[in-house]
């Protein structure tokens, strides 16, 4: 008995895992930059998402934009469908992902 709850708690976890990687690499990157820029107050085109900086999770997506100037920003987007999405009210831009600036 216990070992077909383990089973099933690591065929979970598995599931659960393979959903975030799923969710950061659908999520396109001018979706991504459309995030960033409400959240940044940057311009669209004076942002580009960081190579192989999306990391995800069940309910958000983490990753990296740099500025033309050469400001570099770690964004978290909740994903919409996620059941918490907090995020949403925690901005004031009116943004749902959540930026902040790594260098100057």
């Amino acid at each position: 008995m216990k070992t077909q709850q383990s089973l099933l708690l690591v065929a979970a976890l598995c599931v659960l895992t393979a959903c975030g990687t799923v969710t950061a690499y659908s999520t396109s990157s001018s979706t991504l930059i459309e995030k960033a820029a409400k959240a940044t107050g940057e311009q669209t085109t004076h942002l580009n998402v960081v190579p192989q900086s999306q990391q995800g999770s069940v309910d958000h997506v983490k990753y990296h934009v740099r500025s033309t100037r050469g400001i570099e920003y770690i964004c978290v987007y909740e994903v919409e469908s996620s059941p918490s999405n907090l995020m949403k009210t925690g901005n004031s831009r009116g943004s749902d992902a959540v930026c902040a600036k790594l260098t100057s």
